[in-house]
């Protein structure tokens, strides 16, 4: 009997070492022990689960759970729901059979944007029961942004789209936010629509580049009275704005700029005003040509390029009654030919300047006088008396083979120029008696030298 006891014993004693040993050496490993798919909706998202079995081709197989939208409490007995209630499309292998370890695919495409938590679980099959049953928590994030490595992703909102690249993978919110007043401005320009403010804490430090592009509309522009070409990006920094290296689009109206970090920004233009009177010169007091006129004029326009100028040819300042408003696009001359001018007469050029701000008041010139070909109309000012009269050159003695010049309304006989204090010896009053004197003096003394020669030869005759 005592026997009997002792080998049931020993049996016992084994048959229980040798479950021990085989769940000993039963493992099931899941890595990681959680997933994380961030993405785009409706677009697949996947990732990778890595299933490890000790037993040799074990049948292990895989069921998902899903928690309510906004739950993220990691409790099984909260997550209840089939993937398909929350318009998820779950795929992964439900049966897989491990020869050691194995890497399987989990993808998870959701409709809309939104947080989803659930749980997927594989458990090992033995002899058709049920052995380990491990899992992973799997989370599903199509609202927060998610970003690859030198991948540009755009991000958009208040009138502002964002093309974000970063240096590595990352997920993070990128926040756009209208920024109200309480900023200092710029002198002589305005803040066209609202400042933005960008917020990404997980992001920036991952910033490779953001291009950033802020649109507008026309409207905004004749609101704020702002010319279109003068249009700049700027950023707040330190209490200042600080200007970007930006540019405008002006087909599809945005402006934009490359930047590296967040922070305010916000579009400035230069207030416009509408182009000064424009200053015009024509050819001076009078010209002899009948057939055209020539004339040159300057503008000045603030907060956008001038677009257009505009001119008329009159007989009186304004009037177009010789040749009516001709645009010149951007020309500042002009040479019209092909006139009919009247001798005697005056014209005069009007001239006027348009900017994204409008027209300017009209410039004129101070008129050209037509006259008769080979004589010159004084110009009013210096010797000569300042009659105001015309002239011609057959009105003066030719000095051009005298040395004599016209100095202050002298004839200086004297080849200097050099002013009154040269012209000591008179004018040509003063020197006519000396030279007849002298022609005089030199007359008589040959007329007595002649006479000696003849008294000698009647001597000699005798």
């Amino acid at each position: 009997m005592g026997k009997k006891i002792v080998i049931a014993a020993i049996v016992m004693i084994g048959m229980f070492l040798l479950v021990v040993t085989n769940v000993s050496a039963l493992t099931l490993r899941l890595e990681p022990s959680s997933l994380v798919l961030n993405g785009e909706p409706d677009t697949e998202i996947c990732t990778k689960l890595t299933i490890e079995y000790s037993v040799p081709n074990g049948l292990v197989e895989g069921r998902d759970l899903w928690a309510e939208e906004g739950e993220i409490k990691k409790d099984l007995s909260l997550h209840t729901l089939d993937a398909s209630e929350l318009n998820l499309e779950v795929s992964y292998l439900e049966k897989v059979n491990i020869l050691g370890s194995k890497d399987v695919d989990i993808c998870v495409t959701a409709e809309d944007k939104g947080l989803y938590h659930g749980a997927l679980l594989y458990r090992t099959m033995q002899g058709g029961g049920v052995g380990i049953e491990l899992n992973v928590w799997v989370i599903v994030d199509t609202k927060t942004p998610y970003f690859f490595k030198d991948k540009p992703k755009e991000i958009s909102a208040f009138s502002t789209v964002l093309e974000i690249t970063t240096n590595e993978d990352v997920a993070g919110d990128v926040i756009i936010s209208e920024y109200g007043d309480g900023l200092e401005g710029l002198d002589g320009k305005d803040l066209l629509g609202d400042s933005i403010e960008i917020n990404a804490p997980e992001v920036e430090d991952k910033l490779e580049s953001v291009i950033i592009k802020k649109y507008y509309t026309i409207e905004q522009l004749n609101e704020n009275n702002l010319g279109e070409d003068s249009l700049k990006l700027y950023y707040y920094n330190d209490g200042n704005w600080e200007e970007l290296n930006s540019g405008i689009n002006k087909n599809a109206k945005f402006v934009y700029a490359t930047v590296d970090h967040f922070s305010i920004f916000g579009i400035f233009g230069n207030i416009l005003t509408a182009p000064s009177k424009p200053v015009v010169v024509d050819d001076g007091d009078s010209i002899t040509s009948t057939t055209s006129l020539h004339a040159q004029w300057s503008s000045i326009s603030v907060g956008s390029d001038i677009s257009e100028y505009m001119y008329a040819i009159g007989t009186s300042p304004e009037t177009t009654n010789i040749v009516d408003w001709t645009s010149t696009t951007t020309q500042t001359s002009v040479t019209k030919s092909g006139l009919s001018l009247t001798v005697g007469k005056t014209y005069y050029f009007s001239v006027k300047a348009r900017n994204d701000k409008g027209w300017s008041e009209v410039g004129v010139s101070d008129g050209i006088e037509i006259i008769k070909s080979g004589s010159k109309k004084s110009s009013g000012g210096g010797g000569g008396g300042g009659s105001g009269g015309s002239f011609s050159s057959d009105d003066f003695i030719n000095l051009k083979n005298t040395g004599a010049q016209m100095t202050g309304g002298i004839i200086n006989m004297n080849s200097t120029t050099e002013g009154d204090e040269n012209n000591k010896g008179g004018n040509l009053l003063t020197v006519m008696p000396i030279i007849l004197l002298t022609s005089l003096f030199i007359l008589i003394t040959l007329i007595g030298i002649l006479f000696v020669k003849k008294s000698k030869k009647k001597s000699l005759s005798k």
